[in-house]
């Protein structure tokens, strides 16, 4: 079972998530993972829509805690 600390955390990082608009925000999401889950190593993404004149979506893929080499 979660203690009340770690759920409030899960909560504020669900909750970031839904606000996060730009991938700039992505690494304060990460971070606070990372210090909630205790590790050092962890990679996070997302993917987006994003409506075309046209009718078809087109999307975006952002990774952050990659390498990119």
């Amino acid at each position: 079972m979660l203690s009340l600390d770690k759920l409030t955390g899960c909560i504020e990082i669900m909750n970031s998530c839904l606000y996060a608009r730009a991938e700039s925000d992505l690494e304060d999401i990460w971070l606070a993972m990372q210090s909630l889950c205790n590790i050092e190593s962890l990679t996070l993404s997302f993917a987006e829509s994003v409506p075309t004149n046209s009718g078809d979506d087109s999307g975006n893929f952002y990774d952050y805690g990659v390498n990119a080499e």
